[in-house]
């Protein structure tokens, strides 16, 4: 685990739509995720954790704690969090942090100096420039010259996320890597796609071939599956094959030949890139595909059109799920034809020709490595010897089709619209013809099959509908745009979660490993991220105020121990349930917690290389980081390079610790010698302000000097006088040795003061308090009795008088800042008053779709989507609601509420095409949906509480909001696995299952797991033996977990 070689290291210093018969899903939330036991750690904590997530620097001493401590006490975390991304700092940091994601690269050919370096517009940051670029397309012209800089802090402002990456595909395009030779142009393209895939789509086609959203090798036939896909076959949309295409399909789209016209993007300047305004046919002749086949006359404006195409059909209707066609084809054909037709399931081997069609295609076909059993060769179908050889052939959809596709094996009765008579003849076929490497068949043969074909009854096509589930949870066909906006979407997700907690959703497969982080992902993507226009802000805020952030640490863990955590952070520690001991009978998980879950020591991580030096920083008044370092200097290339960077492909960075970092970074801060300061830094005027001190309590001693220097850099001035385990010696009688005086001795008479602060200083920012993070100090320390400023808002009036404005704009009242304490002129806020915690959450909307349903209702969300607005849980809905300038809808848990007050509200009930007046008196149903006005009264009392608009504060502009009514009924029912167990074990095709578990496990990628660790001796042993054996344990095992009612279900 990365963060027990951190520590050692640092220590040794949905809605359903259904039309005709096709199943559309827009899926509000993913499956509910268990609750972690509450252990949050307090708000102390939270401040110390929060303002480096935010702002990328440490919390500035015991003023600035306890002032962001009591407006939290004032009003609530969400408050505090809001407010501070309205900072300057916030813009400025999580610029950086999207450059880092984006993969910009700071040297090198690649480098993107000129179009990520210095701004070019003067004045302060606005969101007019993002709000360009989102809503137009590449030839408009700005009007004014900028780089992505001035974008890219525009957008931040803008907070909506998307506009990064559409516009982020030109410079990109234009800065490829140099290659020579008769082949540069390919290899150009070819690293370019491999960027794209890997910075935007989080997939890599090498990778597809084992691991997609519809097969894994390291999936369920694995024995223990450990890749969990968002539901969807994405890369089949995006790529037409879940396998992937071939690179230059892949590639092509990314041709550096349109470089260097007329076009600049949006007026951007031309370090940024300048481009052909007409493609002309490829002259490397590849035909490109991304989402679909596209032809020869494409580039990267055609990718940018593609994106914004997903990215607004996600934002109107969200992700569209549907069967594929096939399945689509098949369910209508089963309703409109199969109720009531007797179904002959052995008319297959019943028609005429069939034991000769057997022989046929098991003598010819079932060849090794073919379509013998076992052999997983040609088109994914397999040919037994026994009286189930029809059985991958009848009704089946073929894998290797042409495009268009949607072919059927053998379709009954008819031999003419059966695809494997097209395999056969070699007619309008994908891949090759049958039999492969021997020949064709002969006419004769070939007419033998197409007799058998035609004389199966059509109604043994009705064999299938039992089969077919026509109304899954989620459907997995998707449209290509779509599927390549959400991928993105998800890539951007899994970044921001990453910065924030440390460690990715995914692992180097590019998916989740467990349930737990799938679900996680699955619900920030689609729940929150998407439906709130791809808002940061909104982003954070949720992961921030989730159970996952800010828990205490492992020795003050609630529970019985401290491994009760999902394994979110070290996906790692799961044991393989295929081995013992856990595949033996009887095994309790509850006695190895360890390796079943994660403790929140699991959770640690060290900062960013960027939040390192931005901490420094803010802390001593030394030079700020530079996005592109310089060779000399601070912080230079050497020193940004060896604590983990990226500043290239070839120098890609990481948030690891190892000590040549650490030798470099003790070489340059060691003594915090003002490296590259002209004129004063923090300690001079520490220095200044000792030689003039008149404050009461006698003159500043060593400890007092020691305690202001610890506040500072890591917001705790704490000294330890308790001797910890295994050490000689506690904190304050190392810091009296090292100071040579006692720590009580008047700080004016050390001849070499300066010096030994500054040293000091070097060790302070060497400790895994300032390098390390997720788990923070619950005490607030004792207050410095000198405070010492470097230029900011630095007292604890100021601090809140700073935060003040943001403030007041969130709440429904007024803050007031004393010298020191906070208060707050309100009772409930508006969001508690109409959406309150546990009966209310909210769901980000467009506000054009908020206008489209008030303007007509037939477009608006009638049903309530399939979350439930008392959970707690970061998968649980949206959540609380937001700042008044942005809407949504209001999901209430208020069905059958009465209704107390009304005053200009509409509502819209359930099966009625019109809003009509809500009246004081009467209910509210499950389904109906209300419009609130800006100047509406509403008063609902429900079950669980009341929900109302507030009594007074009319001075806000504020927009119309809906609310729609939920209840039990919308909330699916939880399986009752125990009453779907009627179906007895099939004993004979159990031993065959596991006759091919066992072979996957002993052969090929499978044993070893997904390039995880290697199977030790002993657990290899486990995997051989007399498979008889093995099969018999096997299905015994499965006996008694059917009759115990606890077989795993897979996800949906």
């Amino acid at each position: 685990m990365e963060f027990i070689k951190q520590i050692k290291f640092m220590l040794t210093i949905s809605v359903a739509v259904v039309t005709g018969a096709v199943l559309l899903v827009s899926c509000s939330t993913a499956p509910p995720l268990e609750e972690p036991i509450a252990d949050d750690a307090g708000d102390i904590s939270f401040v110390r954790q929060v303002v480096p997530v935010l702002l990328g620097r440490k919390v500035r001493g015991y003023e600035e704690l306890t002032a962001l401590t009591d407006i939290i006490t004032a009003t609530d975390r969400e408050t505090l969090i809001r407010a501070l991304m309205e900072e300057d700092q916030f813009v400025s940091y999580w610029s950086e942090a999207l450059v880092d994601h984006l993969r910009i690269a700071r040297e090198g050919g690649k480098s993107q100096f000129g179009c990520y370096g210095a701004p070019l517009l003067a004045g302060p940051v606005t969101d007019t420039l993002a709000d360009f670029v989102l809503n137009n397309v590449p030839s408009a012209d700005f009007g004014t010259s900028f780089n992505m800089s001035d974008l890219l802090a525009s957008i931040v402002k803008h907070d909506n996320l998307f506009t990064l990456y559409k516009a982020h595909l030109f410079p990109m395009v234009n800065r490829p890597a140099s290659f020579f030779g008769d082949l540069a142009e390919q290899m150009r393209r070819a690293d370019l796609a491999t960027n794209f895939e890997h910075t935007y789509l989080n997939r890599q086609q090498l990778c597809l071939q084992c691991h997609n959203s519809e097969t894994s090798a390291s999936g369920e036939e694995s024995g223990w599956d450990r890749t969990h896909a968002v539901p969807g076959h994405f890369e089949a949309a995006i790529y037409g094959s879940s396998s992937g295409t071939s690179p230059e399909q892949a590639s092509a789209i990314f041709r550096t030949d349109v470089r260097f016209g007329s076009l600049n993007p949006w007026g951007i300047n031309n370090s940024c890139g300048s481009f052909k305004p007409a493609v002309e046919k490829d002259p490397e002749n590849f035909s490109a595909w991304f989402t679909r086949p596209l032809g020869r006359q494409v580039s990267v404006r055609n990718v940018s059109e593609i994106l914004q195409f997903g990215y607004v059909e996600l934002d109107s209707d969200g992700l569209t799920r549907s069967l594929p066609i096939s399945e689509q084809q098949q369910c209508e054909f089963c309703s409109t034809s199969c109720d009531g037709v007797a179904v002959d399931e052995d008319a297959p081997l019943n028609a005429v020709n069939a034991a000769a069609v057997k022989t046929i295609l098991v003598d010819n076909c079932a060849t090794a490595g073919c379509h013998d059993v076992g052999g997983g060769g040609g088109d994914s179908f397999q040919i037994p010897t026994d009286d189930s050889w029809h059985t991958d052939l009848v009704n089946i959809e073929a894998t290797t089709e042409p495009a268009g596709g949607n072919q059927i094996r053998v379709v009954p009765g008819t031999a003419s619209d059966s695809y494997l008579i097209n395999k056969l003849t070699g007619v309008d076929i994908g891949g090759s013809q049958m039999p492969l490497g021997g020949g064709p068949l002969a006419a004769g043969q070939i007419s033998t099959i197409e007799n058998w074909i035609n004389d199966i009854p059509s109604g043994a096509a009705c064999n299938v509908c039992d089969t077919l589930d026509c109304n899954p949870p989620y459907p997995v066909s998707i449209p290509g745009h779509e599927a390549a906006a959400f991928l993105l979407a998800e890539r951007i997700v899994d970044n921001v979660w990453k910065q924030a907690m440390g460690y990715p959703l995914t692992i180097a497969n590019y998916f989740p490993r467990n349930d737990s982080q799938l679900n996680i992902l699955w619900h920030l993507t689609e729940s929150v991220f998407i439906p709130s226009n791809w808002s940061l802000k909104e982003l954070l805020v949720k992961i921030l105020t989730s159970e996952y952030f800010n828990r205490s640490a492992p020795r003050f863990a609630a529970g019985t121990t401290p491994y009760h955590l999902p394994m979110i952070y070290d996906p790692w520690v799961d044991a393989d349930p295929r081995v013992p001991p856990v595949s033996e009978a009887g095994y309790d998980p509850s006695s190895n917690p360890q390796v079943h879950n994660n403790a929140m020591s699991d959770g640690i991580h060290r900062y960013t290389a960027h939040n390192l030096l931005s901490s420094i920083n803010s802390a001593l008044d030394w030079p700020e980081p530079q996005r592109f370092p310089p060779a000399t200097g601070y912080p230079d290339s050497n020193l940004e390079r060896a604590i983990g960077q990226y500043l290239s492909d070839s120098s890609a960075g990481s948030t690891s610790t190892d000590f040549q970092a650490l030798l470099h970074w003790e070489s340059v801060h060691g003594v915090c010698d003002k490296n590259g300061v002209v004129g004063s830094d923090w300690i001079d005027d520490v220095m200044t302000q000792v030689a003039g001190f008149g404050g009461g309590g006698g003159p500043l001693t060593l400890e007092d000097l020691t305690v202001l220097l610890k506040d500072w850099l890591i917001s705790d001035g704490t000294i330890a006088t308790t001797v910890p385990d295994s050490l000689l010696q506690d904190e304050a009688t190392v810091l009296a040795d090292y100071f040579g005086s006692a720590l009580n001795t008047d700080a004016s008479t050390l001849a070499n003061l300066e010096d030994k602060l500054r040293g000091l200083c070097g060790v302070m920012i060497q400790t895994p308090d300032f390098w390390l993070a997720g788990i923070a100090p619950t005490a607030i320390g004792p207050e410095p009795r000198l405070r010492v400023c470097n230029g900011v808002p630095c007292s604890y009036q100021e601090i809140c008088n700073d935060l003040k404005p943001a403030i007041d704009n969130l709440i429904s009242g007024t803050l007031t800042c004393n010298s020191d304490s906070v208060t707050a002129s309100l009772g409930l806020s508006r969001n508690q008053l109409i959406c309150p915690n546990g009966i209310c959450k909210f769901m980000p909307m467009a506000t054009r779709k908020v206008e489209i349903c008030l303007a007509n209702p037939s477009k608006c969300l009638r049903t309530p989507p399939l979350c439930d607005p008392r959970c707690k849980s970061i998968e649980c809905c949206g959540g609380t609601l937001p700042p008044l300038d942005k809407q949504g809808m209001m999901v209430s848990w208020a069905d059958g509420a009465n209704v107390t007050q009304a005053e200009n509200i509409k509502v819209l009930r359930l099966g009625d095409h019109r809003f009509t007046t809500l009246e004081k008196g009467e209910r509210v149903n499950q389904g109906d949906l209300l419009a609130i006005t800006p100047e509406g009264k509403l008063q609902l009392d429900a079950e669980l509480g009341r929900l109302q608009t507030e009594k007074r504060d009319q001075k806000r502009q504020r927009k119309p909001q809906l609310m729609l009514i939920t209840g039990d009924r919308s909330i699916a029912p939880k399986r009752d696995i125990k009453q779907e167990k009627a179906q007895p074990l099939d004993e004979k095709a159990l031993t065959a299952r596991h006759a091919e578990m066992l072979r996957k496990q002993r052969q090929g990628p499978w044993r070893w797991g997904e390039a995880g660790r290697p199977l030790t001796n002993e657990q290899r042993r486990g995997y051989v033996g007399p498979e008889e054996e093995m099969t018999k344990q096997y299905i015994e095992e499965q006996l008694k977990l059917q009759e115990q009612g606890a077989q795993k279900q897979p996800l949906r």
